[in-house]
């Protein structure tokens, strides 16, 4: 069921009520306001609202969990917690899956975006007959808090070996859909991103002045800026076009898109602002390092690149969007 216009402004307005800081983890607040119900309600509503606002704040919290989870098992966003599992591991850059099958071992190393001291875990394994969903207990991980350039983001390292014995395989669910859905999450959370960089640079470039003027209407300022703006839009509507059509390659397209825009940004928005977009106290820098995560997880623009040249030398043919 679609939710109306006015539920979703009601919705995005709730959202940017509860993501109260930059860095603060915003999970149990996202769920005091409904927003599992509003993802199995309407996820197409859902996922650019809390993702979007996620980025444009700065702010984190577990909600692509959610997401991995009521992708492979349509009205069930609250599956997680009623299994009693602590996390859904994500795989690491430049991986495929979390985990994978070694004889009678699961071996696993993947990303936890919430607390796993406790219950059971979850994650996406190469097993003998492909990808499979599997759980198993979260005493048997390390946890390491990543530190690196973005600390703040809160993602821990989970890594270990459990016997197979240990491990359960849960049937059902679409995992084929659960990369190409994290990824379209995580093109919106990168736009947003982009979205307030893009803002600071422009009120930046409104305010100072040189050679009696603002510094916004010089030609070369107003080109930096309009190049950030046409690749942040161009991700937007590729991620809402991905909906539609084929979803997984419009989905990778949309998060190499958006991975572009934010690095075009990160080099433009620096241009713009000069010294004091280096400095420590401006907030240009944090939003950088954490798009500089972001863009990674899940696969980069060069990855996704190869990846979607593969996808056109097998189909022999370039995948056209809907609208074009």
């Amino acid at each position: 069921m679609a939710l109306d216009q006015e539920s979703i402004e009601l919705f995005a307005r709730s959202v940017r009520g509860v993501l109260i800081g930059p860095d603060d983890d915003a999970t149990e607040r996202l769920t005091e306001i409904g927003w599992r119900d509003i993802l199995v309600t309407d996820a197409r509503a859902a996922i650019p609202v809390v993702f979007r606002n996620q980025g444009e704040h700065r702010a984190r919290s577990a909600a692509l969990d959610d997401v991995a989870i009521e992708t492979m098992r349509p009205g069930s966003a609250d599956w997680l917690g009623e299994m009693g599992a602590a996390a859904f591991l994500h795989p690491r850059p430049g991986r495929a899956a979390a985990a994978h099958v070694d004889g009678p071992r699961l071996v696993f190393d993947g990303l936890a975006l919430r607390d796993t001291s406790d219950g059971r875990l979850l994650t996406l394994a190469q097993t003998e007959g492909g990808i499979a969903l599997v759980s198993f207990p979260a005493a048997a991980a390390d946890r390491r808090a990543v530190g690196g350039i973005d600390a703040s983001r809160g993602l821990a390292r989970i890594a270990g070996t459990v016997s197979r014995d240990d491990t359960e395989v849960i049937d059902g669910g679409d995992v084929d859909a659960v990369g190409p859905a994290c990824r379209r999450a995580l093109a919106y959370e990168l736009d947003g991103l982009v979205s307030t960089m893009l803002e600071s640079a422009a009120d930046y470039a409104r305010d100072r002045v040189q050679f009696g003027q603002p510094i916004g209407a010089f030609q070369a300022v107003k080109h930096r800026l309009a190049d950030v703006l046409v690749a942040v839009r161009a991700a937007e509507v590729v991620a809402d076009e991905s909906w539609d059509t084929e979803t997984a390659i419009a989905a990778a397209a949309a998060k190499c898109l958006a991975g572009q825009a934010f690095q075009l940004a990160a080099e433009n928005c620096l241009q713009v602002m000069g010294a004091i977009g280096f400095t420590w106290e401006h907030d240009l820098h944090r939003f950088i390092r954490r798009g500089m995560v972001i863009d990674v997880l899940y696969g980069s623009p060069r990855e996704l690149r190869v990846e979607l040249g593969r996808a056109m030398i097998e189909r022999r043919q370039i995948p056209r969007l809907g609208w074009l």
